[in-house]
């Protein structure tokens, strides 16, 4: 199984659990609504079945990376490396159909120190709009109903470098 099948299952389930349907219980950036790791859900089982949690579904086209998941308005957010580009999905997190695929640069290859290429961010959605920061320090806003770009700008623009292992931070949106 591929890591990007692995984790998009693992998502599934953090996504149905999180009540998709439900925006009080959206997980919108990296370490949840606040930050902090901290659920508002209730009722969780206190031991899992033997079989384990039911698989819902299965994605198995994200790409190559490690980025984590932010989940809003019954939508899933995540990036992945395809076809050479680095690339912002959304996911229908009920359903596991990919929505929207939004490429935002290319994978420059040069962070790979020893396990693997690709995002090792969480996309940050904001409103009606998704932020994601890739491995070269590409940083994109598009808009969250389709994936257009809204605007585009790479951290060496601003002084930054990319350092062996790449860009890796979860965009954080303070103020309007």
């Amino acid at each position: 199984m591929k890591k990007s099948t692995v984790l998009l299952a693992l998502g599934a389930f953090c996504a149905t659990t999180l009540h998709a349907d439900n925006p009080a219980f959206d997980w919108p950036q990296f370490r949840g609504p606040n930050r902090d790791d901290v659920s508002k859900e209730t009722g969780l089982l206190k031991e899992w079945p033997a079989s384990g949690p039911k698989k819902l579904w299965t994605f198995d086209k994200a790409g190559l990376g490690y980025s984590g998941f932010s989940v809003a308005a019954g939508r899933l957010y995540t990036l992945g490396i395809r076809d050479g580009q680095q690339t912002l999905l959304c996911l229908d997190a009920a359903a596991g159909k990919e929505i929207w695929a939004t490429p935002f640069g290319p994978d420059a290859k040069n962070y790979n120190i020893g396990w693997g290429e690709g995002p090792r961010s969480s996309p940050t959605v904001d409103g009606d709009h998704v932020y994601a920061l890739g491995p070269t320090g590409d940083l994109v806003c598009v808009a969250a109903k389709d994936g257009k770009i809204a605007w585009q700008k790479n951290m060496t623009e601003f002084g930054g470098k990319t350092f062996g292992w790449g860009y890796a931070e979860s965009p954080l949106i303070d103020g309007p």
